[in-house]
Protein backbone atom coordinates (compact mmCIF):
# COMPACT_ATOMS: atom_id res chain seq x y z
CA UNK A 1 0.00 0.00 0.00
CA UNK A 2 1.51 3.45 -1.22
CA UNK A 3 1.71 6.17 1.45
CA UNK A 4 -0.99 8.45 -0.37
CA UNK A 5 -3.13 5.50 0.50
CA UNK A 6 -2.29 5.62 3.81
CA UNK A 7 -2.92 9.10 4.66
CA UNK A 8 -6.57 9.04 3.11
CA UNK A 9 -7.28 6.34 5.38
CA UNK A 10 -9.00 7.05 8.64
CA UNK A 11 -7.78 5.29 12.13
CA UNK A 12 -11.60 3.40 13.23
CA UNK A 13 -9.21 2.11 16.55
CA UNK A 14 -6.49 0.55 17.74
CA UNK A 15 -5.45 -1.54 20.58
CA UNK A 16 -2.34 -3.27 22.61
CA UNK A 17 -1.64 -6.88 22.84
CA UNK A 18 0.62 -7.44 26.00
CA UNK A 19 2.68 -10.30 26.18
CA UNK A 20 5.61 -11.60 28.50
CA UNK A 21 8.12 -14.13 29.16
CA UNK A 22 7.66 -17.01 31.98
CA UNK A 23 11.22 -16.49 33.38
CA UNK A 24 10.68 -19.97 34.95
CA UNK A 25 10.03 -21.54 31.84
CA UNK A 26 10.85 -19.12 29.00
CA UNK A 27 7.73 -19.35 27.56
CA UNK A 28 5.92 -16.43 25.73
CA UNK A 29 2.42 -15.56 27.19
CA UNK A 30 -0.21 -13.04 26.23
CA UNK A 31 -2.58 -11.18 28.41
CA UNK A 32 -5.78 -11.08 27.58
CA UNK A 33 -8.96 -9.24 29.02
CA UNK A 34 -12.58 -10.48 29.44
CA UNK A 35 -15.48 -8.39 28.60
CA UNK A 36 -18.46 -8.05 31.10
CA UNK A 37 -22.00 -9.70 30.69
CA UNK A 38 -23.98 -7.41 28.04
CA UNK A 39 -27.12 -7.94 27.68
CA UNK A 40 -28.24 -8.02 23.84
CA UNK A 41 -24.75 -8.85 23.14
CA UNK A 42 -24.51 -12.79 22.98
CA UNK A 43 -21.51 -12.75 20.33
CA UNK A 44 -19.44 -10.09 22.48
CA UNK A 45 -20.17 -10.80 26.45
CA UNK A 46 -17.93 -12.52 28.31
CA UNK A 47 -15.30 -12.81 25.36
CA UNK A 48 -11.84 -12.48 25.83
CA UNK A 49 -9.54 -10.02 23.67
CA UNK A 50 -6.89 -7.37 23.84
CA UNK A 51 -6.87 -3.71 25.46
CA UNK A 52 -9.06 -1.89 22.57
CA UNK A 53 -11.49 0.15 21.18
CA UNK A 54 -12.34 2.84 18.64
CA UNK A 55 -11.22 6.32 18.12
CA UNK A 56 -13.27 8.61 20.27
CA UNK A 57 -12.64 11.70 17.34
CA UNK A 58 -11.39 11.50 14.30
CA UNK A 59 -8.26 13.67 14.96
CA UNK A 60 -7.30 10.75 17.95
CA UNK A 61 -4.00 8.91 16.72
CA UNK A 62 -3.78 5.53 16.98
CA UNK A 63 -1.33 5.81 19.87
CA UNK A 64 -3.75 7.79 21.63
CA UNK A 65 -6.54 5.54 21.41
CA UNK A 66 -4.95 2.51 22.11
CA UNK A 67 -3.26 4.21 25.04
CA UNK A 68 -6.30 5.08 26.45
CA UNK A 69 -7.61 1.96 25.68
CA UNK A 70 -5.29 -0.14 27.43
CA UNK A 71 -4.99 2.06 30.75
CA UNK A 72 -8.71 2.01 31.03
CA UNK A 73 -9.44 -1.28 30.34
CA UNK A 74 -6.55 -2.75 32.74
CA UNK A 75 -7.67 0.15 35.37
CA UNK A 76 -3.93 1.39 34.72
CA UNK A 77 -2.58 -2.02 36.41
CA UNK A 78 -0.61 -2.91 34.41
CA UNK A 79 3.10 -1.24 33.60
CA UNK A 80 3.67 -0.84 30.26
CA UNK A 81 7.27 0.57 30.79
CA UNK A 82 9.97 -0.08 33.00
CA UNK A 83 9.55 2.71 35.71
CA UNK A 84 6.71 3.98 35.42
CA UNK A 85 4.76 4.19 38.80
CA UNK A 86 1.36 2.47 38.53
CA UNK A 87 -1.83 2.70 38.97
CA UNK A 88 -1.41 5.22 36.24
CA UNK A 89 -3.03 8.58 36.74
CA UNK A 90 -4.19 8.64 32.83
CA UNK A 91 -3.14 7.38 29.70
CA UNK A 92 -0.53 10.09 28.31
CA UNK A 93 2.32 7.68 29.23
CA UNK A 94 1.29 5.07 27.33
CA UNK A 95 0.35 7.01 24.71
CA UNK A 96 3.88 8.91 24.36
CA UNK A 97 5.23 5.40 24.46
CA UNK A 98 3.29 4.11 21.92
CA UNK A 99 4.47 7.12 19.29
CA UNK A 100 8.03 7.05 20.70
CA UNK A 101 7.56 3.39 19.14
CA UNK A 102 8.17 1.65 22.23
CA UNK A 103 6.31 -1.67 21.12
CA UNK A 104 7.34 -4.73 19.30
CA UNK A 105 5.33 -5.49 16.71
CA UNK A 106 2.47 -3.57 14.81
CA UNK A 107 -0.20 -4.73 13.00
CA UNK A 108 -2.47 -2.21 10.13
CA UNK A 109 -5.36 -3.80 9.22
CA UNK A 110 -6.91 -2.15 6.62
CA UNK A 111 -10.49 -3.50 6.71
CA UNK A 112 -12.93 -4.22 3.53
CA UNK A 113 -13.91 -0.25 2.47
CA UNK A 114 -10.37 0.20 2.28
CA UNK A 115 -10.94 3.83 3.71
CA UNK A 116 -10.20 2.78 7.79
CA UNK A 117 -7.66 1.40 9.45
CA UNK A 118 -7.49 -1.00 12.91
CA UNK A 119 -3.44 -0.82 14.51
CA UNK A 120 -2.92 -3.27 17.22
CA UNK A 121 0.37 -2.55 18.79
CA UNK A 122 2.34 -5.66 20.31
CA UNK A 123 4.17 -4.66 23.40
CA UNK A 124 6.63 -6.94 25.71
CA UNK A 125 6.12 -6.03 29.02
CA UNK A 126 7.02 -7.84 32.84
CA UNK A 127 5.59 -11.12 33.56
CA UNK A 128 3.62 -10.49 36.95
CA UNK A 129 1.80 -13.76 37.88
CA UNK A 130 -0.19 -11.76 40.61
CA UNK A 131 -2.15 -9.44 38.01
CA UNK A 132 -4.92 -11.68 37.86
CA UNK A 133 -5.45 -11.20 41.41
CA UNK A 134 -4.13 -7.45 41.70
CA UNK A 135 -7.22 -6.93 38.76
CA UNK A 136 -10.05 -8.81 40.72
CA UNK A 137 -9.42 -6.87 43.99
CA UNK A 138 -8.72 -3.55 42.05
CA UNK A 139 -12.39 -4.17 40.05
CA UNK A 140 -14.29 -4.75 43.19
CA UNK A 141 -13.48 -1.72 45.25
CA UNK A 142 -13.51 0.39 41.77
CA UNK A 143 -17.34 -1.09 41.54
CA UNK A 144 -18.23 -0.68 45.12
CA UNK A 145 -17.10 3.20 45.54
CA UNK A 146 -19.99 4.64 47.31
CA UNK A 147 -21.64 1.50 48.81
CA UNK A 148 -19.98 2.36 51.86
CA UNK A 149 -18.04 -0.70 52.18
CA UNK A 150 -14.32 -0.28 52.98
CA UNK A 151 -11.03 -1.20 50.92
CA UNK A 152 -7.20 -1.50 50.99
CA UNK A 153 -7.17 -0.90 47.48
CA UNK A 154 -5.13 2.80 46.43
CA UNK A 155 -5.96 3.66 43.38
CA UNK A 156 -6.70 7.13 41.83
CA UNK A 157 -10.15 6.76 40.75
CA UNK A 158 -10.80 5.87 44.21
CA UNK A 159 -9.81 9.07 45.63
CA UNK A 160 -11.52 11.52 43.24
CA UNK A 161 -15.13 12.46 43.73
CA UNK A 162 -18.06 10.83 41.35
CA UNK A 163 -18.44 7.96 39.91
CA UNK A 164 -15.89 5.64 38.62
CA UNK A 165 -15.92 5.99 34.65
CA UNK A 166 -17.68 2.68 33.65
CA UNK A 167 -15.05 2.61 31.01
CA UNK A 168 -12.74 1.30 33.72
CA UNK A 169 -15.45 -1.31 34.45
CA UNK A 170 -15.10 -3.09 30.69
CA UNK A 171 -13.20 -5.73 31.22
CA UNK A 172 -13.91 -8.12 34.62
CA UNK A 173 -10.85 -9.77 34.39
CA UNK A 174 -7.83 -11.05 32.48
CA UNK A 175 -5.61 -13.70 32.33
CA UNK A 176 -2.38 -14.71 30.72
CA UNK A 177 -2.51 -16.89 27.85
CA UNK A 178 -0.07 -19.85 26.48
CA UNK A 179 0.38 -19.66 22.83
CA UNK A 180 -1.21 -23.05 22.78
CA UNK A 181 -4.00 -22.20 24.74
CA UNK A 182 -4.77 -19.31 21.91
CA UNK A 183 -4.52 -22.12 19.18
CA UNK A 184 -6.95 -24.15 21.04
CA UNK A 185 -9.24 -21.61 21.36
CA UNK A 186 -9.49 -20.54 18.03
CA UNK A 187 -9.84 -24.26 16.79
CA UNK A 188 -12.70 -24.42 19.20
CA UNK A 189 -14.61 -21.01 19.11
CA UNK A 190 -17.74 -22.06 18.88
CA UNK A 191 -18.32 -24.61 21.68
CA UNK A 192 -15.92 -23.16 24.11
CA UNK A 193 -16.92 -21.83 27.03
CA UNK A 194 -13.64 -19.27 27.10
CA UNK A 195 -14.41 -17.74 23.64
CA UNK A 196 -11.95 -15.26 21.87
CA UNK A 197 -14.15 -11.83 20.21
CA UNK A 198 -14.06 -13.01 16.72
CA UNK A 199 -12.77 -9.95 15.82
CA UNK A 200 -9.63 -10.44 18.01
CA UNK A 201 -9.07 -13.77 16.89
CA UNK A 202 -9.06 -12.35 13.06
CA UNK A 203 -6.02 -10.42 14.13
CA UNK A 204 -4.31 -13.33 16.52
CA UNK A 205 -3.95 -16.03 14.02
CA UNK A 206 -1.74 -13.34 11.97
CA UNK A 207 0.25 -12.39 14.64
CA UNK A 208 0.57 -15.48 16.49
CA UNK A 209 2.29 -16.47 12.86
CA UNK A 210 5.27 -13.86 14.40
CA UNK A 211 6.36 -16.92 17.10
CA UNK A 212 6.94 -19.80 17.90
CA UNK A 213 4.36 -22.26 17.73
CA UNK A 214 4.92 -23.72 20.96
CA UNK A 215 5.55 -20.35 22.55
CA UNK A 216 9.00 -21.31 23.58
CA UNK A 217 11.30 -19.22 22.69
CA UNK A 218 14.25 -21.51 22.98
CA UNK A 219 12.45 -23.33 19.74
CA UNK A 220 14.41 -23.45 16.45
CA UNK A 221 13.10 -21.75 13.99
CA UNK A 222 11.13 -19.10 15.25
CA UNK A 223 11.80 -15.20 13.47
CA UNK A 224 12.20 -13.68 16.54
CA UNK A 225 14.31 -16.52 18.63
CA UNK A 226 16.46 -14.05 19.86
CA UNK A 227 14.82 -10.86 20.35
CA UNK A 228 12.95 -11.47 23.65
CA UNK A 229 15.51 -11.92 26.37
CA UNK A 230 13.80 -12.10 29.48
CA UNK A 231 15.22 -8.93 31.23
CA UNK A 232 14.64 -6.30 28.38
CA UNK A 233 11.33 -5.19 28.13
CA UNK A 234 11.37 -2.99 25.10
CA UNK A 235 14.39 -1.57 22.88
CA UNK A 236 13.85 0.92 20.70
CA UNK A 237 16.94 0.27 18.68
CA UNK A 238 15.27 -2.91 16.98
CA UNK A 239 11.93 -1.61 16.41
CA UNK A 240 9.93 -0.77 13.16
CA UNK A 241 12.82 -1.91 11.22
CA UNK A 242 10.83 -1.28 8.20
CA UNK A 243 7.05 -3.01 6.74
CA UNK A 244 6.76 -6.22 5.77
CA UNK A 245 3.14 -7.00 3.33
CA UNK A 246 1.32 -10.00 4.83
CA UNK A 247 -1.41 -11.78 3.10
CA UNK A 248 -4.14 -12.75 5.48
CA UNK A 249 -6.28 -16.48 5.16
CA UNK A 250 -9.56 -17.51 4.29
CA UNK A 251 -10.77 -16.84 7.80
CA UNK A 252 -9.44 -13.19 8.67
CA UNK A 253 -12.50 -11.59 6.89
CA UNK A 254 -10.83 -10.26 3.57
CA UNK A 255 -8.77 -7.34 6.00
CA UNK A 256 -5.84 -6.56 4.06
CA UNK A 257 -2.30 -6.04 7.00
CA UNK A 258 0.83 -4.91 7.44
CA UNK A 259 3.64 -5.86 9.83
CA UNK A 260 6.28 -3.57 11.25
CA UNK A 261 8.57 -5.74 13.52
CA UNK A 262 12.31 -6.07 14.55
CA UNK A 263 14.63 -8.53 12.70
CA UNK A 264 17.14 -10.84 13.37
Amino acid sequence: MDSSTKENQRITGSSVLPFAIDPQWNCIYFLLAQERVVPGWSSGSQTWSDFGGAAQRPCDTAYETAGREFVEESMGLIRFSPGDSVPYESHAPVSRALSAGEFALSVTFTMRSKSTRYITFLKQIDFDRHAMHKHEITFCALRDKGDGKTTTVRHPLLSRTGTVPDSFLEKTAIRWWSVPQLYSAMRRARGNNERLRSSFANRLRVILKEFPKDGRIQSNGPRWEHVFPITTYHNPSVYKTGPRAAKTDNNDDGNVLELQHCRE
